[in-house]
């Protein structure tokens, strides 16, 4: 797939539900570090944390699907006709409209990574 097209035409689904076509996709996996520094160590020590997913999706026009929507699987079927799925399910931690005159209203929406 062209780099420059990778979203056009694309869709997101969320617990078999199409959300809307995909204008922007972000997935962020971040463990950070967590310090256990003693006061024996003559230098800080730290070690990796747990892992935070976090994924950002921004759909073309308004979608209904709010914080509160849970456990769902992601999935994304891409204009070139593969698909990408989640293996956990998601919850959904954020949701916002924006648009401005002349312009496409938008939807973004946050998903995190639940437990079933």
């Amino acid at each position: 797939m062209p780099a420059n097209d990778g979203f056009n035409g694309s869709v997101l689904t969320f617990g078999g539900d199409i959300v809307g076509k995909l204008r922007d996709f972000s997935w962020d996996d971040d463990a950070g570090e967590v310090d256990v520094t003693s006061l024996d160590n003559v230098v800080h020590v730290s070690v990796g944390g747990i892992p935070a997913i976090e994924c950002t999706a921004e759909i073309v026009g308004v979608s209904d699907l709010g914080t509160g929507s849970t456990n769902g699987v992601l999935n994304i079927d891409w204009n070139d006709g593969s698909s990408t799925t989640s293996t956990a399910t998601f919850r959904v931690s954020k949701a916002s409209i924006s648009g401005s005159l002349d312009s496409e209203m938008t939807t973004s929406i946050t998903f995190m990574p639940t437990t079933s």
